[in-house]
């Protein structure tokens, strides 16, 4: 079996990573390890749905299942395949070097020329309404997409404002906010963790604790070995207390 894991910072972190508050595995290992499956693919934090777009075609023939964090409509499509978005411009900000992209490094001079211009975009020149049309219209390609591939695919809204009222014809989809289920950790936070989360520094893998990847993974593991595809949403409030 070969999964691909597409999308934005909800489906970043594929492996464990040994540091401290972060000695765990994120949920995409633990379902590759029940299926024995590779894992083809993984999300890009802070990008727009176009790249995680890009990503599937790169993968798509490959794939068995698809499983798919679909990001906010407002991030903004760019040949460095970077995070161009409103809360992107903080995040360069804390950056002072070179920055490396999926799309190849960009330099600390582009990078704020960048800045200049996302800062111009959101500010003077964004159309809301153009995004939540373009985002819908791209959420119907990758639709058609899973038909004319045949292939098995479960879709996660990272955000409220994700589907922008569209529905799947060809894939399900479950019912919970991936970005509510993380801010209801923080009740079990400490100050200093809030903070390092508002400072883009989130120790957490795919904004989630250990228990609610866990959680994920279970979801996923059982959506799978279901094998009901028949487009619908699932609710995925008895994975999450």
């Amino acid at each position: 079996m070969k999964i691909a894991f597409c999308g934005d910072s909800y489906c970043n972190n594929i492996r464990k990573v040994s540091q401290p508050n972060k000695s765990y595995f994120p949920y995409p290992h633990l379902v590759a390890k029940e299926f024995n499956a590779k894992i083809l693919c993984n999300g890009l934090s802070g990008v727009a749905l176009f790249h995680a777009y890009e990503t599937m075609m790169e993968n798509i023939e490959e794939a068995d299942y698809i499983i798919f964090c679909v990001t906010e409509p407002y991030r903004f499509a760019n040949r460095y395949r970077i995070p161009v978005g409103i809360d992107a411009v903080e995040l360069y900000n804390t950056l002072g070097d070179d920055f490396t992209g999926i799309g190849g490094t960009v330099r600390k001079k582009t990078l704020a020329k960048i800045k200049i211009a996302m800062k111009i975009y959101y500010e003077e020149i964004i159309s809301h309404r153009y995004h939540v049309i373009t985002q819908r219209g791209l959420l119907r390609e990758i639709d058609a997409v899973i038909k004319e591939y045949n292939k098995k695919c479960i879709f996660f809204k990272c955000f409220n404002s994700t589907f922008c009222d569209y529905t799947f014809e060809n894939a399900v989809w479950g019912n919970l906010v991936l970005f509510d289920i993380s801010v209801a950790e923080e009740k079990y936070m400490t100050k200093k963790e809030i903070k390092s989360i508002a400072n883009f520094t989130d120790w957490r893998l795919n904004h989630m604790n250990e228990q609610n990847n866990r959680n994920m993974a279970n979801f996923i593991i059982d959506v799978i070995k279901q094998d009901d595809f028949t487009s619908r949403e699932i609710d995925m409030r008895g994975y999450f207390k």
